[in-house]
């Protein structure tokens, strides 16, 4: 889940929309040779589908009782974020190897942060062999275009989030830097051949105020309106 707050209110993304929301912005990439190449199907499929694990831990907010908030996707426990992973990789494999393959090295990426903690080491050791099992690492020629392909899949993530999150600090990735400037996302350099990518995402808007208890939460989230959050993303050179 993502909560994005604002004075007045918590706005819950699911994870699930989230990705949709990448896929329909990376659809409209023009760099890298992205529109030219072999995979770009199954590469906006899994931009698509790289958070779908989280679909059943999305379905009602679980209560934070130390912030008497919801969890989002970064302070759930440990276990939730891992589980999800294994979940993901197991209903995208039959349909696609290369796009559960992007999904494990997504997962590695992702929680490289805690590589030196003991907690998730076994996590992360099974993504990578999760990887591996998917995708033939000892043809170095295929597996640096599979790198190149993942590279789609961690920017298209992280224009959603920070479009989803509200993130209005700059950020770098690949070479681009991301710029959330009000509701406008902006790309530089341009990515998008100066077009202009409209954005919209569904969230439930529950009141900001602290919850109590997991019912008091799961009343706010039952009753809460639907809203849509809209923006746009382009290029800056």
């Amino acid at each position: 889940m993502i909560v994005r707050r604002t004075a007045t209110h918590l706005l819950l993304i699911t994870q699930p929309d989230h990705a949709a929301l990448a896929a329909r912005i990376m659809a409209h990439w023009r760099a890298d040779g992205f529109p030219t190449r072999r995979t770009r199907e199954v590469v906006l499929e899994a931009v698509g589908q790289h958070d779908i694990g989280w679909t059943a831990e999305d379905t009602v907010p679980r209560l934070d009782p130390s912030a008497q908030a919801p969890y989002d996707f970064i302070s759930a426990p440990a276990d939730v974020r891992q589980r999800i992973w294994p979940r993901a990789i197991s209903q995208i494999e039959p349909a696609s190897r290369y796009e559960a393959a992007l999904i494990a090295q997504h997962a590695r990426t992702v929680y490289r942060r805690h590589e030196d903690d003991a907690a998730w080491q076994p996590f992360l050791d099974q993504m990578a062999r999760e990887r591996d099992r998917l995708v033939d690492r000892a043809d170095e020629a295929a597996f640096r275009g599979f790198l190149q392909d993942y590279a789609i899949v961690a920017i298209g993530d992280l224009l959603s989030l920070t479009f989803c999150n509200g993130w209005a600090e700059p950020v770098d990735i690949d070479g681009y830097r991301v710029h959330l400037r009000g509701d406008v996302l902006q790309v530089h350099p341009d990515p998008f051949d100066d077009a202009t990518v409209p954005m919209a995402v569904a969230a439930r808007q529950l009141p900001r105020k602290e919850y109590c208890t997991a019912l008091d939460l799961l009343d706010a989230f039952r009753t809460a309106p639907m809203v849509t959050l809209r923006g746009e993303a382009v290029g800056k050179d």
